[in-house]
């Protein structure tokens, strides 16, 4: 994965875990089971925020030069 896929998939956690609600409900919707383990994976990831030096470096742009 590059680096701009990284921050990118980051900062998409980082939304989904803001709207927790929503985003485990948008996956109940979309197939998973009330109760299954991808749903319960699904809910720990978002429960588990990017720590502050993650999304701290997300903010900073990628050094140049870098792939």
């Amino acid at each position: 994965m590059t680096t701009s896929g990284s921050i990118a998939l980051v900062w998409l956690v980082g939304v989904a875990c803001a709207e927790h609600k929503a985003t485990v409900k948008a996956a109940v919707e979309d197939g998973l089971t009330a109760g299954s383990e991808a749903l319960a994976l699904l809910d720990g990831i978002l429960m588990a925020r990017p720590n502050r030096r993650l999304r701290e470096a997300m903010m900073r742009p990628p050094l140049a030069g870098k792939a």
